[in-house]
């Protein structure tokens, strides 16, 4: 739990420090969390994949509109080669954790374009990646006052 606090307060620090990054294009990115409304709470989901041993990392960080932390979760599973299928697994775990936690107004944020795409789609998703957004569709759903 340790490491997860200590990894949690290392990113929200290098986000709040807002240091300009280069995009692909070469023009500087000004990257930054931004807190949720007054009354939400934000939850960052993020993966990483090994391929050469078929690993995923999933990470979820839940934080007030003043940064403080309220949940962090961490899990590890096999099987997995694509990233963006992790990714996937990552928001399906954060929106777990949220209902475990009884969260009920959170904004969800994370940088896989793919994942968002498909799971704002309201088209069923065929993918390779599609039964875990249609899962998350499907919990999401369930969630709607």
């Amino acid at each position: 739990m340790q490491r997860i606090l200590q990894a949690s307060h290392d990113y929200l620090f290098a986000q709040r420090r807002g240091q300009p990054r280069v995009s692909q294009g070469g023009a500087p990115v000004e990257l930054g969390w931004k807190p949720p409304e007054i009354g939400w709470c934000k939850g960052n989901w993020d993966a990483a994949v090994e391929k050469d041993v078929g690993r995923m990392g999933l990470a979820v960080v839940i934080r007030d509109p003043g940064g403080n932390l309220l949940a962090a979760r961490c899990e590890m599973r096999m099987g997995c080669l694509a990233p963006a299928a992790a990714e996937a697994h990552a928001v399906l775990l954060a929106i777990r954790l949220c209902r475990e936690l009884g969260f009920e107004w959170v904004q969800l944020e994370g940088d896989a374009k793919l994942v968002i795409d498909a799971v704002s789609s309201m088209a069923k998703d065929f993918s390779r990646m599609g039964h875990v957004t249609e899962d998350i569709k499907q919990e999401l759903n369930s969630l709607v006052h």
